[in-house]
């Protein structure tokens, strides 16, 4: 049976989606949403007329495939539809951190694919432009601790998770830095310090070494694209913190998603004065839930993830579109952010 496509889903399907009687919901609009921020996906929100006295939600957001054939065929590779989906149906239920509600969430073989979720609306989605102040930040860190804390050293039977090393996932992102590295030194040479140019080389050769330490245990389940475009701050009475686009879980480290989102994610000054403190109490959080990590341990991994994730900017700077605005504004902070980290951590000794 061929997945749902936006465009089939009319009143009657919503009706029979959301558990309502025939005809509760009237009519059905869509609008785009998210034009350069899901760049592996279509987002659309559908707009639903309600009949009266029916309870139910005004809107909820559809994710489909990319438009952009460049992006799909990325996806595809990566396999991020089908993961995106699995993880909703396996394993959201068991995860401490929060996710949106599902209603409907459908593959296929091809990674056609439909998930009809929530519509965050009321909720703050974060800035990677802007980058994330340090209340912000304590905030992400909590939502890891929870995440990490869920799945920690019980991965050995989440075989559809592709690890960070000795994995598809680990030889497409070693191709991406070869395929990549040319893009992204041309669109966005000017914000790279010219030592992380410089490594490239021994970078690449390093990469097989970096991804066996990060799959290594203790490992867990992590999200693989924690960034803040993918999350959204709730207010009061809200949750803190909603975690959207589980197209990339991971098994790996998590100290290495506290280091993609210090380095990439966080204002650069909030990563340069309190970095040392943010991993602290990651450690001291996760002790609270009941996981073990030596914090002298988490600090060296830390710096390890910080040079590694560099394989991530490639790929995204790389190989992806950055013909869109937001994209590229993102991105270059992104790529700016993380080669600092790199050279005022000193990861060089690390090659």
């Amino acid at each position: 049976m061929s997945v749902i496509t936006p465009e089939a889903m009319d009143n009657t399907w919503f009706s029979g989606v959301l558990g309502l009687p025939e005809g509760a919901v009237r009519a059905v609009r869509m609008e785009t949403i998210g034009e350069g921020a899901g760049m592996m996906s279509r987002l659309q929100r559908a707009h639903l007329q309600l009949a009266d006295g029916i309870d139910a939600p005004a809107s909820l957001v559809i994710k489909s495939p990319a438009l952009n054939e460049t992006n799909r065929q990325v996806a595809v590779q990566f396999r991020t539809y089908e993961r995106e989906s699995r993880f909703f149906r396996e394993l959201a239920a068991s995860c401490l951190a929060h996710t949106p509600r599902i209603y409907h969430c459908d593959v296929d073989d091809a990674q056609n694919f439909a998930i009809v979720m929530e519509d965050l609306h009321g909720y703050r989605l974060g800035d990677q432009v802007a980058g994330a102040d340090l209340a912000d930040t304590d905030v992400c860190m909590e939502q890891l601790a929870l995440l990490h804390a869920s799945f920690w050293n019980r991965t050995e039977t989440l075989d559809w998770i592709p690890g960070i090393g000795a994995s598809f996932h680990a030889d497409n992102m070693r191709l991406g830095v070869e395929h990549g590295w040319a893009q992204t030194l041309a669109v966005f040479g000017d914000v790279i310090p010219q030592p992380v140019i410089d490594m490239i080389e021994p970078f690449r050769a390093a990469l097989p070494r970096l991804q066996n330490h990060l799959v290594s245990k203790p490992n867990t389940v992590l999200h693989g694209d924690f960034r803040l475009e993918n999350l959204f701050f709730g207010g009061p009475g809200q949750h803190p913190l909603v975690i959207l686009d589980w197209q990339g879980p991971l098994i790996g480290r998590g100290i290495d998603e506290v280091a993609f989102f210090l380095t990439q994610n966080a204002k650069t000054e909030v990563r340069r004065e309190h970095e040392r403190d943010i991993v602290s109490r990651y450690v001291r959080r996760l002790a609270e839930l009941g996981v073990g990590y030596d914090a002298d341990t988490a600090w060296s991994d830390y710096r390890i993830a910080v040079l590694y994730n560099w394989c991530y900017v490639v790929v995204v700077s790389g190989t992806l579109d950055t013909s869109n605005p937001h994209s590229r504004a993102w991105m270059t902070e992104m790529v700016r952010r993380n080669a600092l980290a790199i050279d005022e951590l000193g990861c060089y000794d690390l090659l």
